[in-house]
């Protein structure tokens, strides 16, 4: 079956996977996505994949003990033990990051465009779903915005709502600082990965049908026309011709006058 949509994700919302055309060039020409292991994201965020504190509180509280405890009188060495045994629980997944919104975003073009050079896939939740297919054993969810420093009522519920839906150990938690972002990632288990050996734990490309899922490759409104170009150029080598445009983002007002006149 296709990937499981959790919580209120309909299929229906909107999504955008901002990046460069060399990244583009991958996807078209592997005809996958590639599934990022969660502990590549450390110089960028160090505490993904990691569990806030509210999950940590409930790992502990349903984990057996024998998982954690060391013959040491040392409850440092426990808590440490526990915090292990809970990040390689994270970082033994894989995901695919994506932005959701009915409209592109200003900060992403910037945040993920070369010097302003970037293009983004628009799709929607239940088109990547189908497009990863059958043999995609995992999810797609909404990041949910939780406080790493101290655990407010909030996040407590958001924590145990996650609880209650049998997603409590899976990758969905960021801090409040990426909030911009309005992330929903596709994750799933590493393939053959072994929680007690980090090596394990790799990326791998997952396949998927570009076809059946993008449904625009729109290019950033801070490039030239050389980057349009080059754009269509490689759309076209895979067959995608007709599905690229430039963003209007920072065009003109014709929208504003186009729906003006059709009011009139």
């Amino acid at each position: 079956m296709p990937a499981t949509l959790v919580d209120d994700l309909t299929g229906k919302e909107t999504i955008w996977r901002y990046m460069t055309l060399d990244r583009l060039i991958n996807i078209l020409d592997d005809k996958a996505l590639f599934m990022t292991g969660l502990s590549s994201y450390s110089e960028s965020d160090p505490y993904e994949g990691y569990p806030p504190p509210a999950v940590l509180k409930q790992v502990k509280k349903h984990c057996p003990p024998a998982m954690y405890l060391s013959h040491d009188a040392s409850k440092a060495q426990d808590l440490n033990n526990l915090k292990v045994f809970a990040q390689r629980i994270f970082h033994s997944r894989v995901v695919s990051c994506w932005y959701q919104g009915d409209e592109e975003s200003e900060a992403m073009w910037k945040i993920y465009g070369d010097t302003g050079k970037a293009i983004a896939i628009r799709t929607t939740v239940e088109k990547l779903a189908k497009a990863l297919g059958n043999e995609f054993h995992g999810k797609i969810a909404r990041v949910v915005y939780v406080n790493y420093a101290k655990t407010t009522r909030e996040d407590y519920e958001v924590v145990m709502t996650a609880h209650a839906k049998n997603v409590l150990l899976d990758p969905i938690y960021k801090r409040h600082s990426y909030a911009h972002e309005r992330e929903v990632r596709a994750y799933t288990q590493i393939k053959d990965a072994k929680i007690d050996d980090p090596s394990t734990y790799k990326s791998y490309l997952a396949p998927i049908d570009c076809a059946s899922m993008i449904d625009e490759i729109i290019v950033s409104p801070f490039c030239g026309d050389a980057y349009v170009k080059a754009t269509n150029a490689v759309a076209t080598l895979f067959g995608f011709e007709n599905k690229v445009r430039q963003s209007t983002l920072i065009s003109d007002l014709t929208p504003i006058y186009s729906a003006l006149e059709s009011n009139i």
